[in-house]
């Protein structure tokens, strides 16, 4: 495990006004990629609990990508998303690579959801139709689960289910959602979460499907909030947009063999779901657009 000097002495630095928290954030979280901070890895001991049983399987990638445009037909006509900025774009992207726990004092509120409200609800409707069906919940189902919570809201759906996700993973987001459990009780939570959700690979040991979940949802996400939602198409929104595309490669050939992984996986099927499902929400997001103008250019003409 690499030395945590240089984390240490960048934590020592005075932060300065309002507008250097955003490169702060940015700063800290691709720092901490490398050099990353102790912290508790709850996820070991659900992954030992776990390792000798296999979690079922997701539908395929063209299966789930079809499933998802089931959803999407549903979705009011008037649906409009909101426009980022470049320093939100930058918020997110330094969110999206890197837990919150690393960086508590640089999140801004904008980003922040509500264990009660957001996080532990769709963890509990999740957990229900599990129960129900008697099997796990794949990708569409947990996207159509997080859509009627959101009232259809794409980007609520979406941000809420990579933020859920990833608190069961690996519970490093209590500045992001904030909780007050105890460590049992996460341990509790992020088991029945692990046992709720289907997996991507068919590794007996070491198949974190938490792990590959929130994989999947951040590179879905990431998908949205960079192809769809910058107010300018600027090189930021592209330069990011290409890094998720390849952003399992980028760990595995650079990050991690620097900064080994606290349990030794493979995300690079999760992040091809993700991507996948991103681009699918992308597409409809466009040729929804391009649908709405050519009416409101008609009815203008007329």
């Amino acid at each position: 495990m690499i030395s945590h000097s240089s984390y240490n002495s960048l934590s020592s630095f005075e932060a300065t006004p309002k507008k250097d928290k955003t490169l702060r954030l940015f700063g800290r979280s691709v720092w901490t990629l490398f050099f990353t901070p102790r912290h508790i890895a709850l996820h070991k001991d659900i992954e030992e609990s776990c390792k000798d049983s296999m979690q079922q399987l997701q539908p395929d990638i063209r299966q789930t990508k079809e499933s998802i445009e089931d959803i999407l037909k549903n979705i009011d006509p008037h649906y409009k998303t909101k426009s980022l900025n470049n320093t939100q774009l930058l918020h997110y992207f330094a969110l999206l690579v890197q837990f919150s726990e690393y960086s508590p004092e640089y999140i801004p509120d904008h980003l922040r959801l509500s264990y009660a409200k957001d996080i532990h609800p769709l963890k509990e409707a999740v957990c229900l139709r599990a129960e129900q069906l008697r099997e796990p919940v794949g990708f569409s189902e947990q996207f159509s689960i997080a859509m009627g919570l959101s009232n259809h809201d794409v980007f609520k759906s979406l941000y809420t289910l990579w933020a859920t996700s990833r608190t069961y993973a690996r519970w490093l987001d209590e500045p992001l959602v904030g909780s007050d459990l105890q460590y049992s009780q996460r341990l509790s939570e992020m088991l029945q979460w692990r046992k709720a959700i289907r997996a991507c690979k068919d590794t007996l040991h070491n198949q974190d499907p938490a792990g590959d979940n929130y994989y999947a949802w951040t590179h879905a996400l990431a998908m949205y909030i960079f192809e769809i939602m910058p107010e300018n198409k600027t090189t930021i929104a592209s330069i990011v947009s290409t890094i998720f595309r390849h952003g399992t490669v980028i760990m595995k050939n650079i990050v991690h063999t620097i900064n080994e992984q606290a349990v030794p996986n493979d995300h690079t099927l999760a992040a091809k779901y993700g991507v996948e499902i991103g681009e699918t929400i992308v597409a409809w997001h466009k040729t929804r657009s391009n649908r709405i103008g050519m009416i409101g250019k008609i009815a203008n003409s007329t």
